[in-house]
């Protein structure tokens, strides 16, 4: 069982739990086995999953401008001959430490929400870490994540954000335009 592994002693200071919710596709059976659909009928119906992870973290202490840069930046994919010291560093950048990953299509967010708190609960008995919980921007999962953990710091996922920013550069301005990157970098 999961709960035997060993408590995360050695590892980061900052024990974080996140929670979010993604939709994920049903298929009918039987619609499914007709291969056609009826006018007006949709090919699927979506239910939410809770998808929730914990595990710890050094503290990493960026500016805000080195956050923004990190997120435009090509992600190292060539390993080349001579690594310029920025690659060095993005290479060398600590982990997170004993990550656990899970999702329930079945169990809701509230049962997801309290096993996360359950997991950080049994990593750091003594509560010596800085307990971090990450969730989307959705107001309701915020305020369950806050009943479960009361004094956390509650930190919005920038890359939820991002996805908002995408979609009112691309009002302004034509998809993949240096004028839309701009927009959304500043």
């Amino acid at each position: 069982l999961y709960e035997q592994r060993p408590l995360d002693e050695g590892s980061g200071s900052i024990l974080v739990g996140s929670a979010d919710c993604k939709g994920v596709p049903m298929k009918k059976a039987e619609a499914a086995a007709r291969g056609r659909r009826e006018q007006g009928e949709k090919s699927n119906k979506k239910r939410m999953a809770t998808v929730a992870a914990v595990y710890t973290q050094e503290p990493r202490i960026r500016t805000p401008e080195e956050v923004v840069e990190s997120l435009f930046r090509p992600p190292i994919r060539v390993v080349r001959a001579r690594s310029t010291k920025e690659e060095v560093e993005r290479r060398k950048r600590q982990r997170p430490h004993r990550k656990r990953i899970w999702a329930s299509l079945i169990k809701g967010k509230d049962k997801v929400i309290q096993e996360v708190a359950q997991e950080m609960a049994r990593r750091d008995p003594d509560g010596t870490k800085k307990h971090v919980a990450v969730t989307d921007g959705e107001r309701a999962l915020q305020i369950r994540v806050l009943k479960w953990f009361p004094g956390v710091l509650l930190i919005l996922d920038l890359l939820h954000v991002f996805e908002r920013l995408w979609k009112v550069a691309h009002v302004f301005h034509a998809e993949g335009s240096t004028e839309a990157t701009n927009y959304v970098k500043s």
